[in-house]
């Protein structure tokens, strides 16, 4: 199919032609009524649904094609001029570039065995107008899919960029002609235009006033009645953008009372920033290096292009553009292809430029991307999510809803505009794939097999086991007497602590799921990678609320579904009806929601709302007891004794004690945290002996399940001869110092810090 694509978009020869009327019939904007006919006309002929002058602006158009309910793309199509300089900005390869995608997309709906709707959406007025803001106020882009659309430049591809947030506005001073006796309009203008002056020494970086005198009085013995001036205010975001609007309208209206004129002000054009889409800008990418590698074909190799990855860490300032306001709106992508090295845009030689061969090659080429890009199979899936998503600050740092997916040891920062700046420094540390991945690797591979202690006397045969790696956690589960302690750490704690520790000893699913967790999100290990400084950094896995923005959350649970179907393998579970849930142990109660009301018990066949079955009703822990029914099954793995059994090592000697430690408290920090319990040897050496994964929310306040599960308990299990090397020659265990410490991002680096409340360290 998307052979077929490429070849009919390359076959189209209208497109040429397209190309060539628009270029030569050059309109300014609000009066392309040439271009909107011309456009329109071929659209309808080609089988498109067209609205001409749609939303009540004249010039505007709506061309669709559906063939049924599906994927929705749409594409916009500028076609306005500059004055006095004609397609000084290109826009006539855009239009074709947008119709030829346009055209391309609607011949695989129609022919491919694909349902869906196509858009092409004919905005008027860019350069001078503002015609996209006013059509998403008119309801335009309510109901369409991503908006994709691709702009001509000079000398290299572009695929994502900086676009600021802009306003203009018409400024009008009117006063008193006179003499002596006349109020000064021309006055009112020169003291804003001078107080401006002086505001530009504390605008922050990257922001601009543009401001000139564009009427006034041409008589010299005569007061000017009025003067007239057009400025424009620029800003890398709408927020900063707001702050610096007011203060030009304090300065015109100070302006106006030291000259006892009046002022008044109209906005004009507002474009807003972009949001563009990184994970469709990728996409985008991927299929220019797949299909178009500008280094392989004629035009492309006289150009140059930067990987995306960098350009998205470090992109590059450009000039406003109003497809700003449609990435607000929808996933969109602005992406640039060069058609000349001499000169840039709204230079008279663009004109030409946009004239040649070789930009209409492009042009074409460009619509195949765009359409690539479309159609093949969704990066986004069923879901957008900004890349950067800020939130209300509430009395800790809050995690953001949805935004762009990192990974350890790339940081997941995006709060606030301090945050997001913070991010980007931090991630243009790691632009190396390869190295990134060994990164994680390592650290994710120093949480599995955990870190040996070695006693004073240097003798291997006495060192301390380590009872707190994860692989050792996921064997010790296995061990969990029945489904209730198996499922949850609160009913394994109650079950530990009602029997007094040993041989009760064990640990729950939950535990080493949670590990794993913070181990792909950058909770490091010592002497595999010190994290950054920077607070808060961490990638997506490490956090409750973003886990599932990232692809490997998916894997991780097949693996945790594996462990769960082998726990079940072992304890001839799989049945429907053998998984029990023991009534009043902690940890099997509803802490309340909309189904649930607060202390309703829950067990096997309580309803999983919202998870609908198709006859009605909702599925239940039983219907998935037995996964042979869903026709899948896992092979040999790490934990199948059965399959590999020199793989199972106990992980510990025979126990000797339980230590708890207890007294600490998810309200006390923002996010997750890991539970890190020393002991002191004889010598004075502390070695670690316990490490607790604390899955958990940025802000606890906000969750009711989290607030009735605020009390973290860590289990350390010490075997008979691990005991002794602490006791050394004191007989009495109680006499062991413990010292128990938090590691969380929230602190930033590897600092480890006290516990805000006094820990409890008991033996069972």
């Amino acid at each position: 199919m998307l052979s077929r694509l490429l070849i009919f978009i390359s076959e189209n020869k209208n497109l040429r032609g397209l190309y060539c009327e628009i270029h030569e019939h050059p309109e300014l904007g609000w009066d392309e009524k040439y271009a909107h006919r011309v456009l329109t006309d071929y659209l309808e002929k080609q089988g498109f649904n067209v609205t001409r002058g749609a939303y009540n602006l004249s010039t505007a158009f709506i061309a669709e094609y559906s063939n049924g309910k599906g994927r929705q793309v749409s594409f916009n199509a500028e076609y306005d001029a500059l004055p006095g300089m004609g397609h000084a900005c290109g826009h006539n390869p855009i239009v074709t570039a947008s119709v030829a995608t346009g055209l391309g997309i609607k011949n695989a709906l129609k022919s491919g065995g694909l349902k869906g709707k196509v858009t092409i959406v004919g905005t008027p007025a860019e350069e001078i107008g503002g015609g996209k803001a006013e059509l998403i106020q008119a309801g335009a882009y309510d109901d369409l899919g991503c908006s994709l659309m691709a702009h001509p430049g000079p000398r290299n591809y572009m695929f994502y960029a900086e676009y600021p947030a802009l306003m203009t506005a018409r400024v009008n001073w009117t006063g008193v002609p006179a003499q002596w006796n006349g109020l000064n309009t021309l006055d009112g203008f020169v003291l804003a235009y001078v107080m401006t002056g002086l505001l530009r020494q504390q605008l922050e970086l990257d922001t601009a006033i543009q401001q000139v005198l564009s009427e006034s009085s041409n008589v010299l013995n005569i007061i000017p009645a009025e003067a007239k001036s057009y400025r424009a205010t620029m800003c890398p975001t709408m927020e900063q953008r707001a702050k610096l609007e007011k203060k030009m309208h304090g300065i015109w209206n100070i302006s106006a009372t030291a000259t006892g004129t009046n002022v008044s002000f109209k906005s004009e054009l507002d474009y807003w920033n972009a949001k563009l889409s990184s994970v469709l800008t990728r996409a985008c990418f991927k299929n220019q290096m797949e299909f178009f590698d500008p280094e392989n074909t004629k035009d492309g190799k006289q150009f140059s292009y930067k990987n995306v990855e960098e350009v998205i860490i470090n992109p590059k300032r450009v000039s406003p553009n109003n497809q700003g306001n449609v990435s607000h709106k929808l996933p969109s992508i602005h992406i640039m292809f060069p058609i000349t090295n001499n000169v840039s845009n709204h230079e008279a030689g663009f004109a030409n430029a946009s004239g040649t061969e070789l930009a209409q090659r492009q042009a074409i080429e460009a619509g195949k991307l765009l359409a690539m890009t479309a159609l093949r199979p969704s990066p986004l899936g069923k879901k957008a999510l900004a890349d950067n998503h800020t939130t209300t600050d509430v009395s800790r740092y809050t995690k953001p809803a949805g935004y762009k997916t990192v990974r350890y040891p790339l940081s997941g920062l995006v709060g606030n505009p301090k945050d997001k700046h913070d991010t980007e420094v931090h991630n243009a540390k790691y632009l190396n794939h390869e190295d990134n991945t060994k990164i994680l690797n390592s650290n994710v591979k120093a949480w599995i097999d955990g870190t040996v202690q070695i006693t004073p006397d240097g003798d291997p045969d006495t060192r301390i086991p380590d009872t707190y790696s994860v692989f050792s956690r996921f064997q010790i589960c296995l061990e969990a007497p029945n489904y209730t302690v198996f499922s949850n750490k609160a009913s394994m704690a109650q079950y530990i602590v009602e029997h007094g520790g040993r041989p009760h000893y064990g640990v729950a699913l939950e535990e080493p799921h949670n590990a794993i967790h913070l181990a792909l999100g950058g909770f490091y290990q010592k002497g595999v990678y010190n994290a950054d400084t920077i607070l808060g950094a961490n990638g997506d896995m490490g956090e409750n609320e973003t886990a599932a923005f990232d692809p490997i959350f998916y894997l991780h649970h097949a693996f945790i579904d594996y462990t769960f179907w082998y726990w079940q393998l072992r304890h001839d579970c799989t049945a429907a009806g053998s998984l029990t849930v023991e009534a009043g142990k902690d940890g099997t109660f509803s802490m309340g929601d909309p189904t649930f009301p607060k202390g309703t018990a829950l067990d096997t066949n309580s309803p999983l709302d919202p998870f609908k079955k198709p006859g009605g009703g909702f599925y239940a822990s039983e219907d998935v007891t037995d996964i042979k029914k869903f026709e899948y099954s896992y092979g040999p793995g790490s934990l199948d004794v059965d399959n590999d059994p020199g793989r199972y090592t106990p992980p510990t000697g025979p126990i000797a004690s339980i230590a708890r430690v207890h007294n600490i408290s998810r309200a006390d920090y923002a996010g997750s945290f890991v539970i890190r319990t020393h002991v002191e040897l004889p010598d004075g050496r502390k070695v670690e002996v316990g490490r607790e994964a604390v899955l958990s929310r940025w802000n606890v306040a906000g969750c009711r399940n989290c607030q009735d599960h605020l009390d973290e308990n860590s289990f350390i299990a010490i075997d008979k001869k691990t005991m002794e090397t602490l006791k050394g020659n004191n007989d009495d265990k109680e006499n062991i110092k413990f010292h128990v410490q938090i590691q969380s991002r929230e602190f930033g680096g590897d600092e480890l810090r006290e516990p805000v409340r006094e820990p409890v360290v008991e033996f069972l």
